[in-house]
């Protein structure tokens, strides 16, 4: 007999992070982009789910921030995102994994007393290194889409 509880497995992983993020336009599909903004930074809080028996597969989401500079303006953008999130996780070595991960949600963007909602979409490449069963040290880096609004990476 198949059950739900056979696929979830007896004991779930579930990673909690936190990002730091450096961000610079990009003018692949909005061409005037990069004149219109400048380097920004933010964060994202996130979580991921991974089950047991398919510890490739991770499920989760995340709650970010970015704020970058515009040019000829003294505002700045604030992009506030909730992005649920796929992730696959491969392990080369038993301290170092590395993980793909792909995201699509809702972007609210504020910028000199207007707000605006849009779809928003990206895709992450992570390295972590396992410092301990319950710390790792990750970095990377990815592509991020506010559409119509803001590119980067």
């Amino acid at each position: 007999m198949f059950s739900l509880a056979s696929l979830l497995g007896a004991t779930p992983r579930i990673e909690l992070a936190l990002f730091p993020q450096f961000i610079t336009p990009l003018g692949l599909t909005i061409t005037d982009g990069p004149d219109l903004y400048r380097p920004g930074g933010g964060a994202r809080l996130g979580a991921m789910y991974t089950m047991p028996r398919v510890q490739w597969l991770q499920l989760g989401g995340d709650l970010g921030v970015d704020v970058v500079g515009t040019e000829r303006t003294d505002s700045s953008l604030t992009m506030i995102g909730l992005h649920p999130t796929v992730a696959f996780s491969y392990r080369p070595t038993g301290t170092l994994t590395l993980r793909p991960a792909v995201y699509a949600g809702y972007t609210q963007s504020i910028w000199a007393g207007l707000s605006e909602g849009r779809a928003s979409a990206g895709a992450d490449l992570l390295v972590d290194w396992r410092v301990t069963p319950q710390l790792s040290l990750a970095a990377g880096g990815g592509y991020i889409q506010r559409f119509g609004l803001f590119e980067g990476l």
